[in-house]
């Protein structure tokens, strides 16, 4: 897999909602979880020491999804949170990829499994209407977005965001 640098990921985020926001589900869980492993690969590649020996892993060694996210968690580059839902959305990637019936978000097993998707802690919420200016009563800003796609995509795009802020942050090794 080509290295793509986390800028051109980070200009590339509002491309990647516009697509999976007017595709199907089997199209929308193949771009948002190809989109999440090339940020694990770019924030690996910022953070391992330049050079063959990086790209050979990469390129070879590391070629899984779910081997990339567990390896930026024990490099301490992500946080257990974040690994966790791209374990899960790798599985659910697998469900979609492997399935040799039309599969969608409704599916019982994916839907299990977005209810394991877990939103970003907020700290507090104050809902208001962007029409009437009423509060809408909820503590939860996530309350409204409760269908397994909506979680699954939000989710995804949310995790992106966090490893290309991680990225950013990160310089190579030396």
């Amino acid at each position: 897999m080509k290295v793509v640098p986390i800028e051109s990921l980070s200009k590339e985020t509002q491309g990647l909602m516009d697509a999976v926001n007017n595709e199907p589900d089997f199209p929308c869980v193949l771009i948002i979880s190809s989109f999440l492993d090339q940020c694990l690969v770019a924030l690996l590649d910022r953070y391992f020491v330049a050079g063959s020996n990086s790209e050979h892993l990469l390129q070879g060694s590391l070629f899984r999804f779910s081997s990339r996210a567990r390896l930026c968690y024990s490099l301490g580059l992500i946080p257990h949170d974040l690994m966790s839902n791209l374990l899960t959305i790798a599985v659910i990637r697998n469900k979609f990829a492997h399935s040799y019936l039309s599969m969608t978000f409704e599916d019982e097993g994916v839907t299990t499994l977005c209810k394991a998707l877990t939103y970003p802690h907020v700290h507090e919420y104050v809902g208001v209407n962007g029409t009437t200016g009423e509060s809408l009563g909820t503590s939860d800003p996530w309350a409204r977005f409760d269908s397994p796609r909506s979680r699954f995509t939000i989710v995804g795009v949310m995790a992106a965001s966090r490893i290309q802020l991680y990225a950013l942050g990160t310089e190579h090794r030396i």
